[in-house]
């Protein structure tokens, strides 16, 4: 069981906290794009993203 206290707390900082926007997938992934993010694959709803600038590892 929560604490009085701490649940006040908690409920306050709820209520400072911003609202985000909602996004549809597509355009996560057109804004994803813009930080170099591409579609590596798909596997039915889920899409796969790869950053085209991370740095490799070579073995």
């Amino acid at each position: 069981m929560m604490s009085p206290f701490l649940h006040r707390l908690m409920r306050r900082s709820l209520r400072f906290m911003p609202k985000l926007p909602i996004l549809s997938g597509i355009e996560i992934v057109k804004a994803l794009s813009k930080i170099k993010y591409q579609i590596d694959h798909q596997t039915g709803s889920h899409m796969i993203l790869r950053n085209t600038d991370a740095p490799q590892l070579i073995p």
